[in-house]
């Protein structure tokens, strides 16, 4: 009996050491490689933190906390390595349920479905869960001051590697912009966001929405008009971008404003509406921390409303 149960603890303490690299491995890239727009949806949306990168960065912390309890005192670390992977598991199935390409564990610089990566999440958990952790692996562990050294520097790094900027517009000079400014996120260590949330807009003055017209010059912006946040790789932008294309009679000013941080990628858009009352805008670059497309409509300079996917299918259902 004695012989079973070591021989099943070698094996859980491998299994719940091998899941805790394969996490280790996708904090990392989220860490290096990553960005907070590749949150998934369902983590954004129920998120108790005010900002995606501040969401970003507690979600790369915990995942390197349990890291490093799954790798000293596996012990303990099974049941973080369980829950946390349950977890991967349900927002993977989501994520196929929508037709996501990417699951973006692996930071922005890796595309791998969310079937992959369910499946090796997959065969992980089961892996750990067959060697029966709750009854063969026991204390003590490894190193408790090394664990301790290890949780302290697993909260600290994302605030350390992760330091954002604002994304600016370059100065000009006599119509030239001036290049290597501090935010320059070709010159800059530092990652560069553009962290907005239209809804708060809503019944605000646009002209007084400091964090919009500092990127976007106040002579572009139509008092009374649309204004559509877009992409050029998103499958919804191109979808809406069309319709807006196919309203031939349509004469109230539009400001369209292409987020700049998808330049890598394929280009979805296919048509646009074009015309005399129809302006064009161009970020600087920076990771735009919010879906598109999104809608603000403004009357008389005040945000009426403010418009995504899920209210373009309602209106489009005549609900």
């Amino acid at each position: 009996m004695t012989d079973t149960r070591t021989g099943l603890q070698k094996y859980a303490a491998l299994a719940v050491r091998l899941a805790a690299l394969w996490l280790a491995t996708g904090a990392l890239f989220k860490l290096f490689a990553g960005s907070p727009k590749m949150l998934p949806e369902l983590v954004r949306d129920y998120s108790p933190f005010p900002t995606w990168t501040l969401t970003f960065q507690v979600a790369i912390a915990v995942e390197l906390s349990i890291v490093c309890i799954a790798v000293l005192k596996p012990h303990w670390g099974w049941m973080w390595i369980t829950g946390t992977f349950g977890f991967f598991l349900v927002l993977l199935t989501g994520m196929m349920a929508k037709g996501v390409a990417s699951c973006g564990c692996l930071g922005d610089s890796v595309s791998l479905p969310p079937w992959v990566m369910m499946c090796i999440d997959g065969v992980l958990l089961a892996f750990v869960l067959a060697t029966k952790p709750w009854k063969s692996l026991a204390p003590p562990g490894l190193s408790t001051p090394l664990l301790a050294l290890g949780i302290a520097a697993s909260l600290a790094l994302p605030w350390i590697v992760i330091q954002p900027q604002d994304a600016v517009v370059p100065p000009l000079t006599n119509g030239t912009e001036i290049s290597g400014t501090p935010t320059d996120p070709q010159k800059s260590p530092s990652r560069v966001y553009i962290q907005w949330d239209p809804i708060k807009w809503k019944n605000k003055f646009i002209y007084d929405v400091a964090e919009f017209t500092r990127l976007v010059p106040e002579g572009k912006i139509p008092s009374d008009g649309r204004i559509v946040l877009w992409r050029q790789s998103c499958d919804h932008c191109a979808k809406h971008l069309r319709e807006m294309a196919d309203e031939k009679e349509a004469t109230q000013p539009i400001l369209l404003v292409q987020v700049m941080d998808d330049l890598k990628s394929g280009r979805a858009v296919d048509a646009m509406p074009v015309g005399a009352h129809v302006t064009t805008v161009e970020l600087p670059p920076g990771e735009g921390l919010f879906t598109t497309p999104v809608e603000i409509r403004v009357a008389g300079g005040t945000v009426t409303d403010v418009l995504y996917e899920e209210d373009f299918e309602k209106l489009r259902a005549g609900k």
